[in-house]
């Protein structure tokens, strides 16, 4: 009775983390890709443990650097990752390759910014910025999608984040003032048609 009950538990576990995401099978991959990306250095200063999935109301999905077009990723995507249901978390989508700034700090333009996330359930958190896809002067761009757990309840009013620029500030930053701790991470390249 217990190795059947422990074999079942044990598939549950297994099949939530391939619908969730869970711990990326091979974390040394995640981090790997992450850092080939130039996620890890530029955009974080280091890995994490689990592996956001980004899909498109396209059937597009997003795969630690897969390319995709402008149309496969123009509407507002789907962000899951493993959860605590008691936690609240923000995401960010930024682009790597903004064209206008060469300055490294200047560089990332935030194209999506929602935060006070019950869960998963985006719906109920806060949009600062809505989804917009990045500026196409470039050949292409890295769009890094960051997932942080928050250690409380932002309060936008008294920051930086809040002034309406989706630039001059790194996600660095806003790990820093909001974020408590790195959750999820996965990067995708946007090349124009």
């Amino acid at each position: 009775m217990l190795k059947k009950s422990l074999l079942i538990g044990f598939l549950i576990i297994a099949t939530l983390h391939l619908i969730y995401g869970g711990i990326y099978e091979d974390y040394y991959y995640l981090k790997e890709k992450l850092t080939e990306m130039k996620v890890i250095g530029e955009i974080i200063p280091c890995s994490t443990k689990y592996f956001a999935n980004v899909s498109w109301p396209s059937g597009a999905t997003a795969t630690l650097g897969n390319i995709l077009s402008p149309s496969e990723v123009r509407e507002k995507p789907t962000v899951v990752w493993p959860y605590n249901p008691k936690k609240q978390y923000l995401v960010l989508f930024t682009d790597m390759d903004d064209v206008y700034n060469a300055d490294p700090i200047m560089k990332e333009f935030q194209l999506w910014f929602v935060y006070d996330i019950p869960g998963i359930d985006m719906s109920k958190g806060k949009e600062e910025y809505q989804y917009i896809l990045p500026d196409f002067r470039n050949k292409y761009h890295r769009v890094s999608v960051i997932v942080m757990q928050q250690r409380e309840q932002v309060n936008m009013s008294q920051s930086i984040f809040g002034v309406g620029a989706r630039h001059n500030w790194t996600a660095l930053e806003l790990m820093y003032e909001f974020g408590g701790s790195l959750h999820a991470a996965n990067v995708f390249v946007v090349k124009p048609e």
